[in-house]
């Protein structure tokens, strides 16, 4: 849908492109909805929100949704390579100290070889953004079905096991419509 609008002392008017409001995913399981997305010459901006099992994750404020692009393409790089028996039966609490860097505090030297040599990275799946700041994400597969180990602001861990790749579905579509919206 495009719509125009006035430029600010500039004689041309110039197009700002807006997108639907979208929910990639299925509330009640996993999804990553967007708001009032709209484009203007570079800038896409809106509002951003994950949903896990009912629980919406975000704030209601405005950001530059297409700084997400970079966070989004290396989830797309990372699917199909999230397994991790450890992780995947490890406690959530301990699974989160080591994926979120909390760990390292403890003994940085024996964590960081270990975290790069397995490419800890690749668990996180939050998206890097202000409006989502606060958000930590790690995704890891299991042989029938995958874990979420998440927090957000009030520091509680929280986990829910759903089907392998639901996840990874969700991060494709969101790139794919992304990557449409901005015409690349």
């Amino acid at each position: 849908m495009e719509e125009t609008i006035a430029t600010f002392g500039r004689k041309n008017e110039k197009k700002k492109l807006k997108m639907e409001d979208y929910v990639v995913g299925n509330k009640e399981i996993f999804a990553i909805e967007f708001n009032d997305v709209n484009k203007y010459e570079h800038y896409v901006y809106g509002k951003i929100f994950y949903w896990i099992q009912g629980i919406k994750i975000g704030k209601n404020e405005e950001c530059i949704i297409g700084d997400a692009m970079h966070s989004i393409k290396w989830m797309v790089f990372d699917n199909g390579n999230r397994r991790h028996e450890l992780f995947y039966t490890l406690d959530k609490n301990k699974v989160f100290s080591y994926l979120s860097g909390r760990a390292y505090y403890d003994d940085l030297d024996k964590f960081q070889e270990k975290a790069n040599l397995e490419s800890w990275g690749r668990f996180d799946i939050a998206i890097d953004l202000a409006t989502l700041c606060n958000l930590y994400i790690f995704y890891i597969e299991g042989n029938k079905d995958s874990r979420i180990i998440y927090s957000f602001e009030n520091g509680k861990i929280n986990e829910v096991y759903i089907e392998n790749g639901y996840v990874e579905k969700v991060i494709i579509e969101v790139n794919s419509l992304l990557n449409k919206f901005l015409g690349e």
